[in-house]
């Protein structure tokens, strides 16, 4: 593909990158794209997001620029279940140490994020 010339897809990353307004942002540019060509586009700035560097992300391909993002995205929500998970436990500790309530009701934050842990 004459589209996907590597050397002047490094040097035009930034411009492209730079209207991106979040992960929101990205992730619905990656919903939206109807041709191969935009897909690889809307994936680039998902992948600096997670840490790829433009050279990299040009020296990859499709499939490897996926997996990159699959797994970081896996990464990011085992992650965010620990931290919960933690939140939950000091939560829980600090509810049952108080001496005001004798009998404290505790809600499970994994019943708040049943999506989540499901």
């Amino acid at each position: 593909y004459k589209k996907f010339s590597r050397k002047s897809n490094r040097r035009r990353s930034r411009k492209r990158v730079q209207g991106i307004q979040g992960l929101d942002s990205i992730l619905d540019k990656i919903k939206e794209s109807k041709t191969i060509d935009k897909l690889v586009y809307a994936y680039e700035p998902l992948a600096y997001y997670f840490g790829m560097k433009p050279n990299e992300f040009w020296d990859c391909t499709y499939r490897e620029v996926v997996l990159f993002c699959e797994i970081n995205s896996m990464r990011k929500n085992d992650n965010f279940k620990a931290n919960i998970n933690l939140q939950e436990a000091v939560t829980n500790k600090l509810i049952q140490a108080d001496g005001m309530n004798k009998r404290p009701k505790i809600v499970p934050l994994r019943k708040m994020f049943e999506e989540l842990f499901g």
